[in-house]
């Protein structure tokens, strides 16, 4: 599973897609025709037509046509509602990480079908992500969940100048802790753990459930020239949002997450042709 959709999630989205694209595409061609067939039942001489053609009753067209023409106009109206408001699940922007963190808990908290329980992290250093997440998993509710977390390699070669010195450093220490928990609360609670170490500029992050649920950031220069954790902001982006929007958004997360478990791969390779541990932590 690359994107961390599981199949169901995945056939519920492209399901909402296709329903979006027939509604802007096509309802407006059915209204029109509806409105043709309308218009044309009240020329002279059609009913006679439609009598020949084994029609002897032309008011059925006529409450057909009627209804799809209101249903289409219905539909534009709820779409019309719609762009102009948010998405349903709560604020779709969050200045405060905190407050982000705890929308995340209770998105969470819905999520009953074991098939959607699951989450990805694309972290920095995972340096606010893990010490929330090693409390919020301690929940009973997220026991049986699996979790995927990316961060920054402590051995990363290819982010020197880009990002604070001691960020490799402090992704060690939290890969450390995530693998103890891993091997003991996790274990205990059935939780399944992944760590992606990768080795690429640490600039979209953000978290990912099962249901298609998105918090994503991007992060932002500072004035030494290197990307920093101030200033960065969150936007959600409900399961239920099918805009062209949610989309990108959706995209842009599937995108570097995946490089990200690219790089993961490249980053093992290089540790093997070193003859080190592939793992961060394994016993040498």
């Amino acid at each position: 599973m690359s994107n961390g959709i599981t199949p169901r999630s995945g056939r519920l989205v492209a399901f909402t897609d296709v329903v979006e694209q027939f509604l802007r595409g096509g309802q407006a061609w059915i209204a029109i025709l509806a409105a043709i067939g309308l218009i044309a039942l009240q020329i002279p001489g059609v009913d006679s037509l439609l009598e020949k053609l084994g029609i002897e009753n032309s008011q059925h067209i006529r409450t057909l046509g009627s209804g799809i023409l209101l249903l289409t106009i219905v539909l534009e109206l709820h779409q019309l509602r719609a762009s102009l408001e948010p998405a349903q699940g709560g604020p779709t922007h969050y200045s405060d990480p905190q407050k982000m963190y705890e929308a995340l808990a209770e998105r969470a908290r819905t999520i009953s079908d074991d098939d959607l329980r699951h989450l990805d992290v694309l972290g920095l250093t995972l340096y606010s992500a893990w010490p929330i997440l090693s409390f919020m998993l301690q929940q009973p509710e997220m026991n049986s969940w699996s979790i995927r977390m990316a961060t920054l390699a402590p051995d990363a070669e290819g982010v020197s100048g880009w990002v604070p010195e001691d960020w490799p450093r402090e992704s060690a220490g939290n890969i450390s802790q995530i693998q103890t928990f891993a091997g003991a609360e996790g274990k205990t609670r059935g939780q399944a753990f992944e760590v992606v170490e990768y080795d690429l500029i640490p600039a979209v992050h953000g978290f990912r459930l099962g249901n298609g649920d998105l918090f994503i950031s991007i992060l932002l220069w500072q004035s030494d020239g290197r990307l920093g954790k101030p200033g960065f902001t969150y936007d959600y982006i409900a399961c239920t949002d099918v805009s062209e929007g949610a989309a990108a958004s959706r995209k842009l997360f599937a995108n570097w997450f995946d490089r990200a478990l690219e790089s993961h791969e490249e980053v093992q390779r290089r540790r093997t042709a070193r003859g080190e541990p592939s793992e961060v932590g394994e016993p040498r």
